[in-house]
């Protein structure tokens, strides 16, 4: 004598494979956000450290590291974004002063995430960064002409800075 029926046993297996299948699919995307990576370039040559602003309806809504491939992820909220981008960050390359500039851009609300600045992490940008001058119209995101539609899931928005 059996448990369940053949007809039983065909639809616990159909449904814990649906289960199985649907959680496997799901996108670990929180709402409302997407996730933008790309790589910034100065003339070409990929830009060698700084931060990247993003600003949706002339709110910041996000600041992250550029590593020194000049390459960044973030993760946005969805819409049209606008950009900034400044190398401050990097002109200093001692820990002093690093953190010096880090505290003067908190202060004026460019603050960036923590985990860009824990070793440990996989998002860290320290490294091998390098202080690149890049024209000025860059760090205000009303003059850079530097935009990103973030849609949900993943995208890639690349700047090339003349």
């Amino acid at each position: 004598m059996t448990l369940f029926s053949p007809r039983c046993r065909f639809l616990i297996v159909a449904f814990s494979t649906l289960v199985i299948f649907s959680a496997c699919s799901r996108s670990n995307y929180r709402d409302g956000f997407g996730q933008v990576q790309g790589t910034i370039t100065v003339n070409g040559q990929p830009l060698s450290g700084g931060t990247i602003h993003f600003f949706l309806d002339q709110e910041k809504v996000g600041s992250f590291m550029i590593r020194a491939d000049g390459t960044y992820a973030a993760e946005i909220p969805l819409g049209t974004v606008k950009v900034a981008i400044e190398t401050v960050t990097v002109k200093y390359q001692d820990r002093a002063g690093r953190e010096a500039v880090l505290k003067i851009m908190k202060e004026n609300g460019f603050d960036v995430d923590p985990d860009q600045r824990n070793p440990k992490s996989p998002a860290f940008t320290g490294g091998d960064v390098k202080h690149v001058d890049i024209p000025e119209q860059y760090r205000d995101p009303e003059k850079s002409g530097l935009e990103c539609k973030v849609a949900r899931g993943r995208q890639t928005c690349n700047f090339d800075l003349k």
